[in-house]
């Protein structure tokens, strides 16, 4: 029980030492991570059911040659496409952003550094 105390503590040093800039780093990569966790969740599961249900509507269909029908068949691809590219483009953000956030930090910490210096 000590231990986890100290560990806790040893964190939250951590955590006040980094100032806020290591707490929008760190909440941004739960958000990440949560993210890119349902996404896996997703195409661990729903997913294939996605594409299942959607292979039984195009199979029950009586005509599959015509325009109409194509188009039809379009769609249903497109919403399988949406689907699976949902919050992509925010992980994708994600990823660009925390090493830019990391390098602030740096910067941050090296201005605080020089402002205690000039006392």
């Amino acid at each position: 029980m000590h231990a986890l105390v100290d560990a806790f503590a040893s964190v939250r040093d951590f955590f006040e030492t980094g100032g806020w800039v290591l707490w929008v780093i760190f909440f941004t990569t739960v958000g990440m991570w949560t993210l890119i966790i349902e996404r896996v969740w997703f195409f661990q599961g729903e997913m294939r059911r996605t594409v299942q249900d959607v292979h039984k509507v195009w199979d029950n269909r009586a005509d599959q040659t015509s325009w109409h029908a194509r188009r039809i068949r379009e769609q249903l691809i497109s919403q399988v496409s949406i689907d699976a590219n949902r919050w992509l483009m925010i992980i994708k953000a994600f990823m660009a952003m925390l090493p830019l956030m990391g390098l602030m930090g740096t910067v941050w910490g090296m201005i605080t550094v020089f402002e205690v210096m000039s006392y």
